[in-house]
């Protein structure tokens, strides 16, 4: 009737859908419909689970490889590389060093050759300092002995002006003084000559005794000396005094 409200069909299924279950005490007893349900879930959610399993397992077996082309360009990919791509492991990669300038094959030695550079830059940089310190140094000796054969030579005039002028003085105290007898006049052992006011310097050596013994006493057996030895007529020794007072004769050959 007209004014009057009356649920239809859907709505009343909608509501079937929506009721909850009856409750009884502690436990609650659902419709056939609502007890069929999970089951269906179950089985929907099985096959996807699966599939999924599969994708992730096959994803995690693929394995990238490393592709250069004839241009030099690199390209990763899981497929493998293209028609007239070179394979390149991921380790060291030859054509890097290629592209550098060396040869692919030489390309892991150019590190220890830089080293090896290095190494012998150095060594040269030490041999260098080397050799400016060992010049350095005899340049410092070769200026000390300069400077000491200059000292010396300056040490040698003044002593020469030195001995000029005593040599000098003493000519004129003593005209017969003789400068090559000495530095003073006189080899050393002299007695020391002072004039007065003068430079003193040492006089004349006095003479030396003659120790030789003198013979005397000559006569027709021969001659004797002054320390009581025997000659014959010819010169020659016939008797002798030792020291200790006996008298000996020489052996004859």
């Amino acid at each position: 009737m007209p004014g009057s409200w009356r649920p239809t069909a859907s709505r009343a299924a909608s509501s079937a859908r929506t009721r909850r279950p009856a409750t009884c005490g502690a436990w609650t007893t659902a419709s056939p419909a609502s007890r069929s349900r999970p089951e269906h879930r179950t089985t929907v959610r099985g096959p996807i689970v699966l599939a999924l399993l599969l994708g992730l397992g096959t994803a995690s077996g693929a394995q990238v490889v490393r592709c250069r082309d004839a241009a030099g360009r690199v390209s990763y990919n899981d497929t493998g590389c293209k028609a007239g791509d070179q394979r390149v492991d991921l380790g060291l990669d030859p054509g890097a060093y290629a592209e550098r300038g060396g040869s692919g094959d030489a390309g892991p030695d150019r590190l220890q050759q830089q080293l090896d550079g290095v190494e012998r830059a150095r060594r040269l940089q030490r041999e260098t300092v080397d050799a400016v310190t060992r010049s350095e140094r005899a340049s410092i000796g070769v200026a000390n002995a300069r400077l000491q054969q200059e000292q010396q030579e300056q040490q040698n005039r003044r002593d020469a002006e030195l001995r000029g002028q005593r040599e000098a003085e003493a000519a004129r105290w003593n005209p017969g003084w003789n400068p090559q007898a000495g530095t003073y006049g006189a080899p050393y052992g002299a007695p020391y000559v002072i004039p007065y006011g003068g430079v003193p310097y040492r006089g004349p050596p006095p003479a030396l005794p003659d120790m030789r013994p003198q013979l005397r006493g000559c006569g027709i057996a021969g001659c004797q000396d002054t320390q009581g030895n025997h000659y014959d007529r010819a010169g020659r020794l016939d008797r002798y005094v030792r020291p200790d007072g006996r008298t000996c004769r020489p052996a004859r050959s």
